[in-house]
């Protein structure tokens, strides 16, 4: 007897791992999905996604651009839990950081001077090596008025571009609904992760989120491979003979589509890639040797984006930081390597950020506490590299004896996007901000 649809999706979801949930349709090799847009709908910050506009257009396309040929893209790397930016960017040449920290400063011959008063941590070697070769740049002092020391309020206000108002939509998603790129290329921008971020929520643009490119696929049953071509060809018969006029079938036509091209792309992808630099067994080493691996495809995306956890350090820091400075280190330094050797370096800039940075004084407890301003890094061959902004005073703060902030962040996003992605950045985030010499 054949399968009812209902039956049949119930027992490939089992079998395939696939799950239809919501807005979100999801390939569990290791987690990974497309996100689809939300619904216009009322502002708010934490509201659900909802089913998304029928007119968004997701037809499913093999995209065929050389790599060569690929457009400018921005890689976003966010340190979670709010890093300490007065132990990454040491201002060594002020008394005010040895007299406020006992355990969290270094000897003058272990930090990696980069002037007569700032230096990197003496891990970030892979980072002083790029700033050797003028192509990182480091941003002082990067925050925003009114500061909000709560971990998900200010991933939120980072992620919208918005201190002053909730959004439903994160500055990347605004910048991917407006750039009128590609309605056919499912991989226009690629969260490499088991979750889409804020940042990347849209109105109408799908973002893609890939945990593993080795695994990004539609599985059927392992332990009965003879039957994966008959499922997934039954699969792909049911969504192409959908019932009319139900609401946003469609949209589940072109998902399934799409979500098959994307597959087998990955699937490709995987086979023909092949690392040339040797990157660090962390987390954030694995995401962006999958970042590499995308851009190797020759895709298009157009931003890519991994997330690292660890950063809020309220307790014994000394150890934990140096660890995660290395890891940070070591994975930027082998990607940009691995990038290079590819011929493909020339067309990305990267950018890290935190929430916040951390207090001056160290506390009990021989950690920080939440902070403010704090350094950020945009890395890549086409930036100026050097110094942006200055140093906050460790001795002249704010009301609640936290540092003050000297470059809103929203100038760096309006810089990336006005000078690297070619976006008027206004447009995207709502106001006009400053445009800082990074490139």
């Amino acid at each position: 007897m054949n399968p009812t649809r209902r039956n049949f999706l119930k027992g490939l979801a089992a079998a395939a791992g696939v799950g239809i949930a919501g807005s979100a349709a999801y390939l569990k090799g290791q987690d990974a999905g497309l996100r689809l847009p939300l619904q216009t709908a009322a502002p708010t910050r934490s509201a659900p996604e909802s089913e998304p506009p029928a007119a968004a257009s997701m037809q499913a396309s093999s995209p065929s651009k050389p790599a060569q040929a690929q457009p400018k893209s921005l890689v976003v790397v966010q340190l979670a839990g709010g890093n300490d930016g007065l132990a990454t960017v040491l201002p060594y040449g002020d008394p005010a950081l040895k007299d406020a920290r006992t355990s969290l400063t270094f000897g003058d011959d272990q930090i990696l001077k980069l002037n007569d008063q700032l230096a990197l941590h003496p891990n970030l070697k892979g980072l002083k090596a790029l700033w050797d070769d003028k192509k990182l740049a480091v941003i002082m002092g990067v925050g925003y008025p009114n500061p909000n020391r709560s971990h998900f309020a200010s991933m939120d206000i980072w992620a919208t571009a918005s201190p002053d108002k909730p959004s439903q939509t994160g500055w990347l998603g605004r910048y991917l609904d407006a750039a009128n790129l590609p309605t056919d290329n499912p991989f226009n921008a690629v969260s490499v992760g088991p979750m889409t971020p804020f940042a990347l929520k849209s109105q109408k643009a799908a973002v893609m989120s890939v945990q593993d490119a080795n695994t990004f696929q539609l599985r059927t049953d392992p332990r009965h491979p003879q039957e994966n071509g008959p499922l997934m060809a039954a699969f792909s018969q049911l969504y192409s003979r959908g019932p009319g006029g139900v609401p946003y079938y469609s949209l589940v036509e072109r998902l399934e589509s799409t979500t098959v091209v994307a597959a087998d792309q990955m699937k490709k992808l995987a086979s023909s890639y092949h690392p040339t630099a040797s990157y660090p067994a962390s987390p954030l080493g694995r995401a962006l040797q999958g970042v590499a691996q995308i851009i190797s495809g020759g895709l298009g995306t157009r931003i890519h984006y991994v997330q690292a956890g660890g950063y809020d350090t309220h307790a014994n820091e000394k150890a934990a930081h140096d660890r995660l400075m290395t890891e940070l280190s070591d994975a930027i330094g082998a990607f940009y390597q691995d990038l290079k050797a590819h011929g493909l370096s020339q067309n990305v800039v990267m950018m890290t950020w935190s929430e916040f940075g951390r207090r001056v004084k160290e506390n009990g407890s021989g950690g920080t506490d939440h902070g403010t301003a704090a350094p950020m890094f945009v890395i890549g061959d086409g930036v100026k590299g050097g110094i942006v902004g200055n140093q906050p005073s460790l001795t002249k703060l704010d009301s609640n004896g936290d540092l003050v902030f000297g470059v809103d962040f929203r100038a760096v996003y309006n810089t990336l996007l006005s000078k690297w992605l070619g976006m008027d950045g206004q447009e995207v985030l709502g106001s006009k901000f400053d445009l800082l010499p990074l490139f």
